[in-house]
């Protein structure tokens, strides 16, 4: 769905507690990214904590980069809630400066 909508750089936020994760998670982080990489987008992996409200170093300096990410798919809709935040915080228009995506479905 991304390819189709245009986006070729993503930014892809981790969970950083990856020893505690549902296996559901990590199969979905997988398959993101065989089919991305199948694609030939560009993904950028991030470990992050949602609880922060800013973007990391990291993340700031990929966000400032020639070749930007337009996208954000996160490891959960929770964490898709806190990349908004994020925009907010760094003066981001979604989608318009990135789009964001969860991947939970979460209600």
């Amino acid at each position: 769905y991304l390819h189709g909508r245009g986006h070729r750089v993503v930014l892809h936020r981790i969970c950083q507690y990856r020893e505690h994760m549902m296996s559901s998670v990590v199969e979905r982080e997988t398959a993101f990214q065989r089919e991305a990489q199948k694609l030939g987008m560009t993904v950028h992996p991030v470990i992050v904590r949602d609880e922060n409200i800013h973007f990391t170093k990291e993340e700031v300096s990929l966000l400032r980069s020639e070749k930007a990410p337009t996208v954000a798919v996160c490891w959960s809709d929770n964490s898709a809630r806190a990349t908004l935040t994020h925009c907010a915080n760094a003066g981001l228009r979604v989608p318009d400066d990135l789009a964001v995506a969860g991947s939970d479905g979460l209600r």
